[in-house]
């Protein structure tokens, strides 16, 4: 099934490395690797495809489809910037450190956006950095990002029981969100009642599982309703609120500077996208943000249904695993990684949903879904040196809500990253894993198919 002339060069890169304690102080974090999706974009349909969707007019966007947005790449630079404030706080990526050549290591898939992203995000990490933005030079996909379309995997193959599984998951996925489908049917039409289709690869297709049908359109257009929010934050807000789900509970800190950003009144000079005469047939597709984060859940499910599912984040997620895996232990082809202290790939949120479904990955979102990855998402991989010897700790990140849906430069320089802690496979119950316990269990995703639905129960 797999490319095993690609895991005989991966495995010299997996010798288990010597894990000895070193003389540094107790939890120093020594080297850190992130996957990261790229920034906010422009709907990858054309507008001819979307006025298939709805009779009624979307937003236009200045840019081609899938294209990173000048406010994306204002973003990205802005999380650029405190996630070196939060590695130089632990010692990691100082302005001393950022000095030394070889401190960072930048790898970006082949698309614009990708590429883009990786410069906007360089750009706040380090602005004088003469660092490489690292892409790769064959033809086709990029094999590590598209391990499938390259030809490095094989298509993903489902057993009888796998597709009878995932084919309930979608039917479960109407239940649960039933609410949300039923407001988007309102917003788009018929669209989203149409049947939905699994296409299960066939044998060296070099193609993935994908999905066709009402739910794909549902999902679709509930991301890039989330993503007119962030590209036109107050217009956004300056529509209704229309709830479809209530949830009561007491807002944090970050929450309650949110719902005031969320429920500010739109600026005298902002033309409200809900003044009268319009007829409902000329009003655009667009709603408020609080709506949109509860549509956002039928995109998360349909993705992560589809990404997580053991053939299909073995076959797209392995490669790039593989890979980071080798750059923590210092042992993997990419030695220009091996030295940095901070090793950045740029991908996509299936990237993230592979990786995390590999690993049996899952989080808490704050404002937003469950296990969602909005633009500008990360994995977090830090390596730390402790008294017991080298342990991995990984994290989810992303900017906060409250910096993504403003555009007051106040807002944004009081901004944290919001971050939550995640549990790693051969841990100790702390969420940590030793480097070797971590780099052995990857290893047996490359040999033993069995250990990936062991993690992901």
């Amino acid at each position: 099934m797999r490319r095993f002339i690609f895991f005989a060069v991966l495995a010299l890169s997996f010798l288990i490395p010597s894990l000895s304690a070193s003389g540094a102080e107790p939890s120093q974090l020594v080297k850190a690797v992130i996957l990261c999706r790229h920034g906010l974009r422009s709907p990858t349909q054309t507008p001819e495809e979307l006025a298939e969707w709805s009779t009624r007019p979307w937003p236009k966007w200045n840019i081609a489809p899938g294209e990173l947005t000048k406010r994306g790449a204002s973003l990205l630079n802005d999380e650029g910037k405190l996630l070196q404030k939060l590695l130089a706080g632990h010692g990691l990526l100082t302005e001393e450190r950022l000095a030394a050549p070889g401190s960072l290591f930048i790898y970006a898939d082949k698309g614009s956006r990708t590429r883009a992203s990786a410069e906007a995000l360089l750009e706040g990490l380090a602005p004088d950095s003469d660092t490489e933005i690292i892409v790769s030079s064959g033809k086709g996909p990029d094999p590590l990002f598209h391990p499938v379309r390259s030809g490095l995997m094989t298509s993903p193959d489902f057993s009888v029981e796998e597709r009878s599984r995932l084919t309930a998951e979608l039917e479960n996925i109407r239940s649960r969100d039933a609410r949300e489908l039923s407001f988007l049917s309102s917003l788009l039409g018929p669209v989203v009642e149409s049947p939905d289709v699994l296409h299960f690869p066939k044998e060296n297709s070099r193609k993935k599982l994908t999905l066709n049908g009402g739910l794909h359109t549902a999902a679709s257009a509930a991301e890039i309703l989330l993503l007119q929010c962030l590209e036109w934050p107050i217009q956004s807000q300056s529509l209704a609120e229309e709830t479809i789900l209530h949830t009561a509970k007491e807002p944090s800190p970050v929450e309650k500077k949110t719902l005031q950003i969320l429920n500010a009144p739109a600026p005298d000079n902002t033309p409200s996208l809900t003044d009268a005469p319009l007829q409902d047939s000329e009003r655009p597709v667009m709603v408020n943000p609080r709506t949109a984060l509860e549509l956002l859940t039928v995109h998360t499910d349909v993705q992560n249904t589809l990404q997580r599912a053991p053939a299909q984040a073995l076959a797209s997620g392995l490669p790039l695993l593989a890979v980071m895996t080798g750059i923590l232990s210092e042992t993997s082809p990419l030695e220009e990684a091996n030295k940095a202290a901070l090793s950045l790939f740029v991908g996509h949120d299936t990237n993230i949903a592979n990786v995390a479904g590999l690993l049996g990955l899952h989080w808490q979102n704050g404002e937003f879904p469950p296990d969602s990855a909005p633009p500008g998402s990360m994995l977090f991989f830090g390596l730390w040196e402790t008294p017991q010897g080298k342990v991995v700790r990984a994290a989810y990140v992303r900017q906060s809500l409250a910096a993504l849906l403003t555009t007051d430069e106040n807002v944004m320089e009081e901004a944290s990253l919001f971050r939550v802690p995640l549990s790693l496979p051969g841990g100790d119950g702390n969420g940590e894993s030793s480097l070797e316990n971590f780099t052995r269990h990857v290893i047996s995703l490359t040999s033993e198919p069995k250990a990936l639905t062991e993690t992901k129960n």
